[in-house]
């Protein structure tokens, strides 16, 4: 779909009606168009109901003069009255703003405080709320964003990290601005609730940021003046890497998942101890994982666990169950569960109280809150062919396999940029 999609049928006014084709639908749909895109908007659909900000998937698409919201139906009830699939909802900017354009689809988002995407040729953009994205000037080949903030990793293994304090720096205003790290070339980097860490090209770690529970795996156990140095993480080598709140995993070559930090809930896979600065191994998981994430987001109702998929394509959860984010099991659970009904699952993310997950075909499954608390998977009928997904506070991304960013959840005025 492309701004040349959509034909002018109403006067240039602060409200306006277009006629929207969209792909794969055989009837156009009327929707309603404000000029001020931080304005209460409305869905009208063919039958003259409005729903006042839905929360459905939206994909955002950059034109020349426009920048297009667009809700994707999912057939899931938008309101109390409503009982079908929603249509499609059109935001436009002023005219006087000409928003960014990337020029090449996107690969993969990731999804924080902060929402950033990379495209196939490396550009970075990166939003917040219903700002319009912007684009860093580093070729990236990838990006993760979390309640710390965000960091990104090099075309040529440098990284670079911003937002919030804590992670790079204590001042606000400093933090605000990406500060290149000094670290040997890395491979991946992954952002927590209150630190970082990178894989080197030796499969070595380095950690930074807040030591509170022990997350960094070296030092005291505290936050302390010049922590966000990094730091190697002592006698480990992982293949890959995930973190959570204030607990951190690296993945072996075997298949064994270890841990690390905060263990409140159980989000290490592991009855004791509550922190610990030494890698534990998460235990019952019934077969060698490929991948681990954690919850970089908690409250007093929960959210501490983590996910691994399978090398068998299942996925196995521990942690925290009171949302059914294990997927299974009872709100006294665990873990380490195996989330019922899933297979063929390549990807796996962790957000808050909620987990998404990818499969081989494209398809999408999420469960916890974001399915109403339900442990069963039910899965995003508005992502039918995703190669990558992500779950946040609230709001999970998912980008298509034609390049564009699909966002949903509680947070209505979070979305992404397509090109």
């Amino acid at each position: 779909m492309s701004a040349a999609s959509s034909e002018l049928v109403g006067p240039l006014s602060s409200n306006r009606t277009e006629t929207f084709v969209l792909p794969n639908r055989t009837n156009p749909t009327l929707t309603l168009v404000t000029r001020n895109p931080s304005a209460t908007t409305y869905l009208l659909r063919p039958d003259g109901w409005r729903v006042r900000r839905p929360a459905l998937p939206r994909v955002l698409q950059v034109g020349a003069r426009l920048s297009w919201a667009v809700l994707v139906g999912c057939g899931v009830p938008a309101g109390p009255d409503d009982a079908g699939t929603v249509e499609p909802h059109v935001v436009e900017t002023p005219d006087a703003y000409v928003p960014p354009r990337p020029s090449a689809p996107f690969r993969s988002v990731t999804a924080g405080y902060t929402y950033c995407a990379t495209t196939t040729n490396d550009e970075l953009w990166c939003w917040s709320g219903s700002d319009a994205p912007q684009r860093f000037a580093a070729a990236t080949a990838e990006v993760d964003c979390a309640r710390a903030g965000c960091c990104a990793l090099s075309v040529e293994g440098a990284v670079s990290c911003w937002g919030g304090t804590g992670l790079i720096s204590e001042d606000l205003s400093s933090a605000a601005r990406p500060t290149l790290l000094s670290i040997p070339p890395a491979i991946a980097v992954r952002v927590g609730g209150h630190h970082a860490c990178a894989l080197l090209s030796t499969t070595e770690m380095m950690c930074w940021g807040a030591n509170f529970a022990g997350q960094l795996g070296h030092g005291p156990t505290e936050h302390r003046p010049g922590g966000f140095s990094p730091e190697r993480v002592p006698s480990l080598r992982a293949t890959t890497i995930g973190l959570g709140y204030l607990s951190t995993y690296a993945l072996q070559t075997d298949g064994t998942v270890l841990g690390w930090g905060s263990n409140l809930a159980g989000e290490l896979g592991v009855p004791a101890p509550l922190e610990t600065t030494s890698p534990v191994p998460t235990s019952d998981l019934e077969g060698a994982a490929i991948s681990v994430d954690g919850s970089d987001e908690t409250s007093a109702s929960g959210s501490l666990f983590a996910c691994a998929v399978l090398a068998d394509g299942r996925v196995s959860c521990w942690g925290s169950n009171h949302s059914g984010e294990l997927g299974g099991g009872s709100p006294d659970d665990v873990g380490p569960v195996i989330v019922g009904g899933l297979s063929n699952v390549v990807q796996v993310s962790v957000g808050y109280q909620t987990a998404v997950a990818r499969l081989a075909g494209g398809e999408v499954y999420q469960w916890g809150s974001f399915n109403g608390g339900s442990s069963t998977p039910a899965l995003v009928g508005a992502v039918d062919a995703a190669v990558d997904v992500a779950a946040g506070d609230g709001t999970a991304c998912a980008v298509t396999v034609e390049g564009h960013v699909v966002c949903w959840g509680r947070n209505p005025g979070d979305y992404g940029p397509s090109p």
